[in-house]
């Protein structure tokens, strides 16, 4: 993903950004409806994972097609949005309600996984406090770096071993 990231960047870099919004508010009710109708139309079939790739050890098997449609697509297009915010030197804006709920929604994926009991604070814009069960203080972190271990990205040890599925 990475370089189609980077040919995507190089492909608009010269585009003004009034010209990059236009062609992204073209593009954006055909690529909602259709995608709407691919979870409405496969949403209840089970689809195997690759164990190779960019799939980190310790994911799923397997997984619903609507939530990978639904959930980890916006996950995985959330934190991409943060790759390429690093790599073009641009901080990530964080601010909005949705970042925080995506995290909130890692979060609880990466408790129902690992089923320890936890007490989590993440911090920055998108972070929060995350209670499951008495005990089991995980240290203070970044909610994107939480996120970035969690999806294989940065190495994680005891509970931040668990992965979600990005």
């Amino acid at each position: 993903m990475d370089a189609v990231n980077s040919l995507q960047i190089a492909d608009h870099a010269g585009l003004p950004d009034a010209r990059r919004a236009e062609a992204l508010r073209a593009v954006e009710p055909h690529a909602v409806r259709g995608r709407l109708r691919l979870s409405a139309w496969f949403g209840a079939l089970s689809v195997p994972l690759s164990t190779g790739g960019s799939a980190a050890a310790g994911m799923p098997r397997s997984v619903n097609l609507g939530r990978l449609l639904d959930v980890v697509s916006t996950r995985d297009a959330w934190m991409h949005t943060i790759d390429i915010s690093e790599v073009v030197g641009r901080p990530p804006s964080l601010g909005s309600p949705v970042n925080g709920r995506i995290v909130q929604d890692v979060c609880l994926d990466w408790v129902r996984r690992h089923g320890q009991p936890v007490d989590l604070t993440l911090t920055g814009p998108a972070g929060g406090r995350y209670q499951s069960g008495a005990g089991g203080a995980v240290p203070e972190m970044d909610a994107v770096e939480f996120c970035r271990i969690l999806s294989g990205r940065s190495p994680g040890d005891g509970l931040l071993s668990t992965k979600v599925l990005f």
